[in-house]
């Protein structure tokens, strides 16, 4: 594969051409389209489907056979495969613009930083992703987008947020070449807390300013921050991590643990955490069948390793996390081939939206794919198990009837060639329900 230019790679009126944010009252009518539904069941030919108030109202071969098909909007879909919205569970919508360990924070500035992720949240969409998962971005960045869109001022993808990650002081969220005061008070990449009181405040908090979920650091291990930041030892205690898993599960919400190596990998799992961010363990047999015991959604995120190993130098990596994601890229490899063998439930998931990967976010499919994956996994991978891992299932990742109309039309067929998602030309329609 060759290295990506990052950027928005389309132009506006091109993206919004085939963007179709729909209205609570609309009734539209698809025709013989060739259907993925997102379940992982063979695609079927000639489908057509009825949208009704956003959601899923019929599924058929036989639009005739609908009594409401009179007065709908007809989109004849012949020749095109129809799926679900692509999900993404692990991105940063930080507006970024460096990986420079002193710029990272303070260039650009903060409202151009605002203005970029909003810029970013509009391409994900274009690329076909309609809904999100925001593992975690400091200053309620994902919160004031997600109100945006809901006001109707910007188009993006559906967000699910973190809010600020958790991270243990001398942590992964605790920047060592900058002042602890500043890293405390500032919090670039989270919260530093400590002990079982203030953990359990840092997850009251995150919840009261809108978060969907928690995110907490187990360990270091960053390929992208710092030299200090490479070794991994596992983060918190035992009693920290139990407080922050309890006080999250008592909302039914969930946690995510940002892990690498298999010791912090063990430890999120005695916590009792719902979703394991990267992993960096190899091909574990151990670890990956304690995970698929415990039913705990597995977001490897490939693609940030692939990046930072092809393009790392031009966005200001240091040259050790060059090093380290160069040799890591075979060992993600055979971890997600390893898990799929397991059963783990593999979730797609880039670490990427700001920087790395900007414009190129459906990648992660198909370095899933050359993982071992079939095509069809990969989708799998990135609509049922997706919102699975969310927790809304109920209402997006399938192409079924009661739920939300989130899809996408692509001149083309990814069973064939799962890097047709990367072509923005290929993709002719990307539809997203109201919330």
């Amino acid at each position: 594969m060759e290295a990506f230019a990052p950027g928005l790679g389309d132009d506006y009126p091109k993206a919004l051409r085939r963007i179709r944010l729909l209205q609570g009252d609309e009734r539209i009518l698809l025709t013989n389209a060739r259907l993925i539904d997102g379940t992982g069941a063979p695609p079927v030919g000639d489908v057509s489907v009825m949208v009704s108030d956003g959601r899923i109202d019929w599924v058929g071969t036989d639009a005739t056979s609908h009594p409401g098909t009179q007065g709908a909007e007809i989109i004849d879909a012949s020749g095109k495969t129809m799926m679900p919205g692509l999900i993404d569970c692990h991105v940063h919508f930080s507006g970024e613009a460096t990986a420079s360990a002193y710029q990272r924070y303070l260039d650009p500035p903060a409202q151009v930083r605002m203005l970029r992720a909003a810029n970013d949240a509009f391409d994900a969409l274009a690329s076909g992703f309609t809904t999100v998962r925001d593992a975690g971005t400091s200053g309620g960045v994902p919160f004031a987008l997600r109100k945006a869109m809901r006001d109707g001022v910007i188009m993006g993808p559906r967000i699910y947020a973190a809010g600020d990650p958790l991270s243990q002081t001398s942590g992964h969220g605790d920047w060592h070449v900058f002042p602890y005061d500043w890293v405390r008070d500032m919090a670039p990449r989270g919260w530093l807390v400590d002990g079982e009181d203030e953990c359990r405040k840092a997850v009251r908090l995150n919840f009261r300013q809108g978060a969907d979920f928690i995110k907490v650091f187990l360990a270091a291990g960053g390929v992208t921050n710092t030299p200090e930041d490479l070794e991994a030892y596992p983060e918190f205690s035992p009693g920290e991590l139990r407080a922050i898993v309890e006080e999250t599960h008592r909302r039914e919400k969930r946690v995510a643990a940002h892990v690498a190596g298999a010791p912090s990998a063990l430890h999120a799992l005695e916590g009792g955490v719902d979703t394991m961010e990267h992993g960096r363990f190899g091909p574990d047999r151990n670890v990956l069948e304690k995970m698929a015991q415990a039913g705990v959604y597995f977001c490897p995120t490939v693609s940030i390793l692939y990046w930072i190993a092809t393009e790392g130098e031009k966005w200001g990596v240091f040259a050790g996390g060059i090093e380290a994601a160069k040799q890591e890229v075979e060992n993600q490899y055979k971890m997600v081939n390893l898990a799929r063998e397991i059963g783990v439930k593999l979730v797609n998931s880039s670490d990427c939206g700001s920087k790395y990967g900007r414009g190129n976010l459906p990648t992660e499919l198909e370095l899933m794919v050359e993982a071992g994956l079939t095509p069809m996994e990969a989708i799998v991978a990135a609509t049922r198990t997706a919102a699975e891992c969310i927790g809304v299932e109920g209402d997006l990742g399938t192409l079924q009837v009661g739920k939300r109309a989130d899809m996408l039309l692509i001149d083309g067929d990814p069973l064939s060639d799962i890097r047709v998602l990367q072509d923005r030309d290929a993709i002719s329609v990307v539809m997203k329900s109201p919330d």
